[in-house]
């Protein structure tokens, strides 16, 4: 969960969570991420904080998106 107290920001949480998520197996390539709006609400927090988040992802290569279809693991070669 995202601590509120924390000096590292949300959205950095938020992207380490997911991270480690992929890392795991838990989201595997071709799965769908959730959207902005369902994190914002699972999470409590702002669906710009979650969209900080998925850039972070997206700038590692780990997802992407598809504009009106969603956001999509990525195939993965773990040398991040």
């Amino acid at each position: 969960m995202l601590n509120q107290q924390s000096p590292i920001p949300l959205y950095h949480q938020l992207a380490d969570i997911f991270i480690d998520q992929i890392r795991s197996g838990r989201y595997k390539p071709g799965d769908t991420i959730p959207s902005e709006t369902g994190m914002a609400k699972q999470y409590k927090i702002g669906r710009p904080t979650v969209r900080q988040a998925m850039d972070i992802l997206v700038r590692k290569g780990l997802v992407e998106r598809k504009r009106g279809s969603g956001t999509y693991v990525r195939n993965q070669d773990y040398s991040i």
